[in-house]
């Protein structure tokens, strides 16, 4: 099991604690589809549930459209999409095992993991001043972060990467496993499938049940949305990708 406040926050990125509201799920949001630069981590993704309710109230204020945040889950979401507010995979990833490290650990994820060398130096400095907006799946799929791991070793705060995936083998993503047995692992992830349209996507979870313990990951059978095999997107970008790995944060 993750630790008690990574749980927390997972449980706050499926259900963003606006007030006098229930079932705000957070929105999928990658600034890469953007184009944005330099900008807040709030802006591109990288934000705590705080974060982008605070933004969103931000922006509300400025357009007096308050009261759609004291609306209904449906109209906060659309709100949050139209404004660009949401986290992305490497975000969500990065929040919640933060968390997970503080507490289990004594650890900052974020100072900790290696983004770039200091022989860039600005570069290097870029990220040291902002760290949280430039940890990306390639900085997970580092040997100086991870190291991978099979399928029948893997537990809770370990992930799941895929390299070079979609139909153009352009898009990495990541997925946090939060829980693992010898039958089941269940797991978190910020994605957007294609036929859940505009305003369906976001931070969601799912199961992969072993059925072949000593075999590759893509080999089990993976449940999300109660969809298996073609109708399951994660696993289809799953099967899609260059490279899928299982690796663990090296603390």
């Amino acid at each position: 099991m993750l630790s008690p406040r990574a749980e927390q926050l997972i449980t706050e990125y499926l259900n963003l604690p606006f007030p006098g509201v229930i079932g705000a799920r957070c929105p999928y949001f990658n600034n890469i589809r953007s184009k944005q630069r330099a900008q807040l981590g709030v802006l591109i993704g990288k934000g705590s549930p705080l974060e982008i309710i605070e933004e969103a109230q931000i922006i509300a204020t400025q357009y007096r459209a308050k009261e759609i945040l004291s609306s209904t889950p449906e109209k906060i979401r659309e709100f949050l999409i139209n404004n660009n507010l949401g986290i992305e995979c490497s975000g969500f990833v990065t929040r919640v095992l933060s968390a997970h490290f503080r507490e289990t650990a004594g650890v900052d994820l974020i100072k900790k993991l290696f983004i770039v060398s200091p022989k860039y130096f600005l570069r290097w400095i870029i990220t040291k001043l902002r760290p949280i907006e430039n940890i990306n799946v390639n900085v997970y799929a580092n040997d100086k972060n991870t190291k991978k791991i099979k399928w029948r070793d893997a537990r809770a705060g370990d992930v799941i990467i895929f390299l070079g995936t979609n139909s153009r083998y352009n898009r990495n993503h990541i997925i946090l496993i939060t829980e693992k047995n010898d039958q089941t692992a269940k797991y978190a992830h910020a994605r957007a499938w294609a036929s859940e349209g505009k305003y369906g996507h976001g931070v969601c979870e799912g199961e992969i049940k072993t059925v072949n313990p000593n075999g590759e990951i893509i080999e089990q059978t993976w449940v999300e949305k109660n969809k298996i095999g073609s109708e399951n997107e994660t696993y289809l970008e799953a099967v899609q990708a260059k490279t899928v790995e299982i690796r663990r944060i090296k603390i």
